[in-house]
């Protein structure tokens, strides 16, 4: 399966990293909070506030990530 990198892992984000890792899939995961919710669920995370492109680049590329879901996360896409 794909490797996902989801901008945030608040509780907004919880279900569906739980949802993809249940599917089978990789999940990395950035966020400024150092005790975010969902990084329990996830394979890999990254204390990173998600609005540090090029941080969250170099993860994604350090990591091998296949897709980025900004879910409940509009200030995380940049304009």
């Amino acid at each position: 399966m794909a490797t996902l990198l989801f901008l945030g892992a608040s509780v907004s984000q919880l279900p569906a990293i739980r949802y993809a890792r249940q599917a089978g899939h990789r999940i990395v995961a950035v966020d400024g909070d150092p005790q975010a919710v969902a990084f329990p669920f996830c394979d890999v995370a990254e204390h990173v506030d998600f609005t540090d492109v090029e941080r969250v680049t170099e993860i994604g590329s350090r990591f091998g990530v296949e897709g980025v879901l900004a879910i409940s996360t509009d200030r995380a896409v940049p304009p």
